[in-house]
């Protein structure tokens, strides 16, 4: 269906704003893995801008959307900007910031390879 509206031009970009799946980590990431793979015809062929949500704010869980989200301009995906048409959109996420995750070099403890 929504292949379908951004075929005829009536979406130009998806915004996602977190709360992506409470459980992206799960069984080792497949079930995230899962999980994208349904928003891949989508995404993969229009603007999919995504941030996190209190449900990724589990560092682990964290380091699963970071592994599977690239926003442009950015190494971290917690905040970025861009622009579509004659709107400035800007995106961030406060969530890492509270849950015992304090600061960056912490954060990169939790990187998935």
């Amino acid at each position: 269906m929504l292949e379908n509206e951004f075929r005829q031009n009536q979406i130009d970009a998806i915004l996602h704003v977190g709360d992506f799946a409470y459980n992206l980590d799960s069984d080792n990431g497949t079930l995230g893995d899962k999980f994208f793979e349904v928003l891949e015809p989508i995404a993969s062929k229009w603007p999919y801008m995504a941030t996190m949500g209190n449900h990724e704010s589990d560092p682990y869980i964290i380091a699963h959307y970071q592994y599977r989200m690239h926003m442009p301009g950015t190494s971290t995906n917690f905040w970025y900007s861009f622009d579509v048409g004659p709107v400035h959109f800007v995106a961030f996420s406060t969530e890492w910031l509270f849950y015992n995750v304090t600061d960056y070099g912490q954060y990169q403890t939790y990187q998935l390879q």
